[in-house]
């Protein structure tokens, strides 16, 4: 699998990128933009061709990948519709001697970024970056609506998926603005 992304990050294709053996009608759309042998970042686009972010997963959860789709080629009618999209801040391609979710990590605590995981056993939490090392991750939980819920720590090993620039971190983002700024 790591070979045919490295082609298609190369050839930079629009993906349909499975990862629910249960739900097939559940998939994300994007580029992959960086890999490593293990892990990858997918620059996700929205069902309405909207910039979606950016998404750090293990290679070992795609369990399949569609590219040249009448789907695909949809969505790209619609993101020409939509405009410019975010370029993606850090490393591209084969990013074989770098750890990719320490450098998601370092860039959004550096540069206060709301982040969103999920983890194998369906939680879900978004918010800023407290610390981390290889055991785990702290986070500031923020809700939905901008408003803070204490601190939360998760292992690792049982983070599914990171992500950051994402519609709905954005508007988080801006709530949690909103309401510090009252």
């Amino acid at each position: 699998m790591e070979k045919i992304i490295s082609d298609l990050c190369k050839n930079h294709k629009l993906c349909e990128i499975y990862t629910n053996k249960d739900d097939f009608e559940h998939f994300q759309v994007g580029y992959f933009i960086s890999h490593t042998e293990d892990d990858v970042v997918i620059h996700s686009i929205s069902e309405y061709g909207r910039d979606d972010g950016f998404y750090w997963e293990r290679i070992e959860d795609i369990f399949s990948i569609s590219y040249d789709s009448e789907y695909t080629k949809t969505m790209e009618l619609l993101m020409k519709a939509n405009g410019t999209f975010a370029d993606y801040p850090l490393q591209k391609g084969n990013c074989k001697r770098l750890n990719l979710m320490k450098t998601i990590l370092d860039y959004c605590q550096k540069h206060h970024k709301m982040i969103s995981f999920f983890t194998y056993y369906g939680m879900s939490r978004s918010g800023y970056l407290k610390n981390y090392n290889a055991a785990t991750i702290e986070i500031e939980r923020y809700c939905t609506d901008g408003t803070i819920d204490g601190n939360i720590v998760v292992l690792t090993n049982d983070i599914k998926i990171i992500s950051f620039d994402s519609l709905d971190e954005m508007k988080t983002e801006y709530l949690v603005a909103q309401r510090t700024n009252v």
